[in-house]
């Protein structure tokens, strides 16, 4: 007798299957393929669209709209596999364009002011975000700034599929600044302009003005500024409650802008700016 003994392996057959989300997805944002397959260790994706991957659990941005079919190759020990081909795998919706321009109010008054205008396309809702910590919905919002820029603003368009898009773009907010002084005033006049000192400005972040006699004595001061950074206290020409005689007297003023910028001075006809000059009091 004789005895012979061949040893066979027989290796699992894998089974390859696979699942894809979001579906249907969106245009040039990624698709997420998680592979269910079993008895396989290497894979082959094909995504329909000339791309693959041979990844376990690869991700895929499609270019275009459509229904895309996808297969998959699972290999297991031995060599052996399985194929899958879904026909179609996934649909991809349009994906809108997400856009804005921007202009600064010019108007000193709404100083800081942004208007914005919405130029996506293919988008039906929005949402933005200043940089400010503020947001809005609004498709052409406007936007009050109380600082100096810059910001980064952003908006996000959504179409009627759920598909977004996103853009984010640097803002510099211009805020209108100057500050003007006279340099006399009548008391006795009707108009108000006229009869008082009265310091014009805007966009200013402190301001400290005095008014000395010829002697060195302050007479006047004042910092007062509101929200819009304009001064609002003005001199009416009296000292301790008594008119001041007819004279001039030096104003001294030390102010910054909401840029952080210092104030030059009054600008004379010299050419020089200087942050000193004189109010003639005229009775």
């Amino acid at each position: 007798s004789d005895t012979s003994t061949l040893v066979h392996t027989v290796y699992p057959t894998p089974q390859a299957s696979f699942t894809v989300a979001p579906n249907p997805g969106c245009e040039n944002q990624d698709v997420y393929f998680t592979n269910t397959s079993t008895n396989a260790t290497t894979y082959t994706w094909s995504f329909g669209d000339t791309t693959g991957s041979t990844a376990i659990n690869p991700s895929h941005a499609y270019s275009a709209t459509g229904f895309y079919s996808v297969t998959l190759m699972a290999y297991g020990a031995g060599g052996c596999g399985d194929t899958i081909t879904v026909a179609p795998a996934v649909y991809i919706n349009p994906t809108p364009t997400a856009d804005f321009s921007y202009v600064n109010v010019t108007d000193p008054a709404n100083n800081g002011t942004i208007v914005f205008t919405n130029q996506s396309t293919g988008a039906i809702s929005y949402v933005w975000n200043f940089g400010n910590g503020n947001a809005s919905t609004e498709e052409n919002p406007t936007e009050k700034y109380n600082t100096f820029g810059p910001f980064l603003a952003s908006l996000l368009a959504t179409n009627q599929f759920g598909c977004t898009d996103t853009v984010v773009k640097e803002i510099i907010v211009d805020f209108y600044s100057g500050l003007f002084i006279p340099n006399a005033m009548y008391p006795g006049s009707d108009n108000f302009e006229v009869a008082n000192f009265i310091p014009k400005g805007v966009s200013l972040k402190t301001f400290d003005i005095t008014i000395y006699d010829d002697w060195g004595n302050l007479i006047w001061e004042s910092t007062a500024l509101d929200a819009q950074g304009r001064p609002t206290e003005y001199w009416d020409g009296t000292f301790k409650g008594l008119p001041v005689q007819q004279d001039s007297y030096v104003w001294k003023v030390v102010a910054t802008f909401m840029d952080d910028s210092l104030w030059r001075g009054k600008e004379y006809s010299d050419g020089y700016f200087r942050n000193a000059g004189t109010i003639t009091v005229i009775r």
